[in-house]
């Protein structure tokens, strides 16, 4: 059973919520097919503000479903402050492909489709600890691309101006190992290349004008302070398969 608050009153104020049945429906096909129900819970629909049986203030949210029908916020419409829309970037990802990393993020659409138990292997030296003593295949190693798969893209704002939003993929450079080279105690290896992990992070932010025009950008960097290439993400463990 699901429990959805209704109200919130705080003195003589009253906080309403309102909701209405969330319609996207994922359908994959296997050796049967199966249909996920119509109906997958509520979504909120409106907030309502009022105090002494007067309404002050009221949002409505909107949403769409694509991107294999998943569902989206399209925009929030208040009362006072106008509306703010969202767009997304494309992405057509299967709900149950096993075209994912480690981490569980996907691998993009033109790379091979593996098992989600990599093959596994003796490999030595000393990156045989940062894959847990073993060397694992390709079907479930990170890439960098696409990071910004199904992610919010743009936000415009009640003015008509509007924020870009890009990014990259996370990456590191450094990890720590922990083997009979170390006499088994954690020890912190700087490489001297990056190598992607799941997730995406914001690369760029580009403010717009309500002509297009940019206004402003805000860039991000996850480099070392002494390097403008290895990047200074450190990788606490490796996934390990037995």
């Amino acid at each position: 059973k699901t429990v959805l608050i209704e109200s919130i009153h705080i003195g003589d104020k009253t906080i309403n919520f309102e909701y209405e049945a969330r319609l996207d429906k994922p359908m994959y096909n296997h050796a049967l097919t199966y249909t996920f129900p119509r109906k997958c819970g509520a979504i909120l629909k409106k907030v309502r503000y009022s105090g002494y049986s007067n309404i002050v203030e009221e949002s409505v949210l909107n949403y769409r479903y694509s991107n294999d029908n998943r569902m989206y916020l399209k925009a929030v419409s208040n009362t006072i402050e106008g509306k703010h829309a969202f767009e997304y970037y494309d992405g057509n990802v299967d709900p149950l492909t096993m075209n994912i990393d480690f981490w569980g993020y996907w691998r993009g659409k033109d790379n091979p489709i593996g098992s989600l138990i990599p093959e596994i292997s003796d490999a030595g030296g000393i990156y045989a600890s940062q894959y847990a003593e073993y060397g694992l295949d390709e079907v479930r190693q990170s890439t960098y691309n696409p990071a910004e798969a199904t992610l919010l893209k743009t936000i415009t704002y009640p003015t008509g101006g509007k924020t870009l939003i890009t990014y990259e993929s996370h990456d590191y450079s450094s990890f720590f190992i922990k083997n009979d080279s170390t006499e088994f105690r954690r020890v912190l290896f700087d490489d001297d290349s990056n190598h992607p992990c799941g997730g995406a992070r914001i690369k760029n932010l580009s403010h717009f004008d309500s002509k297009g025009k940019l206004q402003s950008q805000t860039s991000y960097k996850y480099t070392k302070s002494d390097s403008d290439v290895l990047s200074s993400g450190i990788l606490e463990y490796m996934p390990q398969y037995h």
